[in-house]
């Protein structure tokens, strides 16, 4: 019993008083207590710490859309037989287009062919002509069928493309080209229709409609361009609107336009599959133009 009497606190003498039993009972809750509030501040900064381990629930994203190209292949129809030529180094290029208007050339170290996208207005490239001047400028006439307008490209040495409208139709007249918009919702919708009918009618006989690669009637089908040889430029084409055989000599600066054939009918067969030549006789250059009627 000699035992009971070590903590004077909780015993008096020899017997336990009852009020020991209390006092033990308000120790153990003190202590209870006191490590419950541990708790209670210890668990909450843990918490925090470990949820921002935790990724945040989705969300819109930010800022606008991205759009990538994954596979856009190059359009082209309406070609003619004077869209391929050798460069006077020899090496084969050609020029083609409809939704744009490209340029290739063969390169004989790849065994492969590099392709340049020339002018990337929608609807160019048709009936593409190319020649070279005596460096080795490439020159391409072609037709813009979402004006109607006769265009040209050309490439001066390493200088970048320069595009050229050379007859609107109303050119002679000396009237500005016709500007129209295009929203860029058209731009897409363009890019994204099924062109098909306009690859290859043969494969597509029931949905190929003429109008879908005519586009509107202008001026600029079947050119054909040619270098005299003292290097001025002369261009034959076809006038749909007023069926006419047209004819271009440019100099470099400005296209000099004259009608060579009108039928008079306004039905617009006159000047189909034009093929221009120039030939220097007798100290003059002579122009030679044949064409469909």
């Amino acid at each position: 019993m000699n035992e009971l009497n070590l903590n004077p606190i909780l015993y008096e003498g020899n017997k336990p008083e009852r009020g020991s039993i209390i006092t033990r009972l308000w120790s153990l809750l003190l202590i209870v207590s006191v490590l419950a509030a541990t708790m209670v501040a210890v668990v909450p900064a843990q918490s925090a710490s470990a949820a921002s381990d935790v990724p945040d629930a989705p969300q819109a994203p930010a800022g606008p859309w991205n759009i990538y190209t994954v596979d856009s292949p190059p359009l082209f129809y309406n070609m003619t037989d004077r869209y391929m030529r050798y460069r006077p180094d020899g090496v084969p290029c050609m020029a083609y287009g409809g939704d744009h208007l490209y340029y290739a050339c063969y390169n004989k170290a790849t065994n492969t062919w590099t392709e340049t996208l020339v002018d990337n207005s929608i609807m160019v490239g048709s009936y593409a002509a190319l020649a070279y001047n005596s460096l080795g400028d490439a020159f391409i006439t072609y037709y813009d069928a979402f004006h109607g307008y006769l265009k040209m490209a050309y490439k001066i040495g390493v200088n970048p493309w320069v595009i050229m409208i050379m007859d609107t139709g109303v050119m002679a007249a000396n009237r500005e080209p016709e500007e129209k918009t295009i929203s860029l919702e058209l731009q897409k919708l363009f890019e994204t229709i099924d062109l098909r009918p306009w690859r290859d009618p043969l494969l597509y006989p029931g949905e190929y409609r003429p109008e879908y690669d005519e586009g509107p009637m202008g001026v600029g089908k079947y050119s054909s361009l040619t270098f005299d040889s003292d290097d001025p430029l002369h261009i034959s084409y076809h006038d749909e609107i007023n069926g006419r055989l047209k004819y271009i000599f440019w100099d470099g600066f400005f296209p000099s336009i004259e009608t060579v054939v009108d039928d008079y009918s306004d039905e617009g067969d006159t000047g189909l599959y034009t093929s221009i030549k120039t030939v220097r006789e007798f100290d003059r250059q002579w122009v030679y133009i044949s064409y469909m009627n």
